[in-house]
Order: C-alpha cells, then sequence, then structure tokens
C-alpha cells in the first residue's frame, strides 16, 4: 500500500480520540475530516481507488477542486479531503 499520511498524524490524535462515536452517529474522525467544511471522498483500498480513478479525477475536474489531501483512515480506508 501506498504510503499515506494517517488520520493519526493529520489531526494529531490517538486511535482512541478517533475512534470515539460521537451522538450523531460519527467517529471522530469522520466528523473532523466532515468538520473542515471540505468535501471527502472514500476509498475502501487501492483497488477500488484505481478502478475509479478516471471518474474521480473527472469529478475532481468538473467541481473545480483540487486535492487537499489524502489520507488513510483508521480502518484503512483511503480519504481524499478536496478543497
Amino acid at each position: 500500500m501506498k504510503n499515506y499520511k494517517t488520520t493519526k498524524e493529520y489531526f494529531n490524535l490517538d486511535d482512541d480520540d478517533l475512534l470515539d462515536l460521537l451522538e450523531i452517529g460519527l467517529t471522530k474522525e469522520e466528523s473532523l475530516l466532515s468538520d473542515e467544511g471540505k468535501e471527502v471522498v472514500y476509498f475502501d483500498d487501492e483497488k477500488e481507488l484505481k478502478d475509479e480513478k478516471h471518474e474521480f479525477m473527472e469529478y475532481i475536474k468538473s467541481k473545480g477542486y483540487a486535492i487537499k489531501a489524502t489520507l488513510l483512515t483508521i480502518n484503512e480506508r483511503i480519504a481524499y479531503v478536496l478543497d
């Protein structure tokens, strides 16, 4: 797997903090990613990313987004934070 920055590094929090389940039904990790006001697109693994890369890049282009960060979540999904 590619060497992605982890959400632990990105938010400077440990696994327990990031896995806290909030009343809104999200983990703190998911909430923090969304709270930045940015769109976040998740891929389950490298294979899914590879299979959907063309469509994903077209989507980014059509919306005028740039990739702010590419992160590996605690459950090893790949999260693209778009700006």
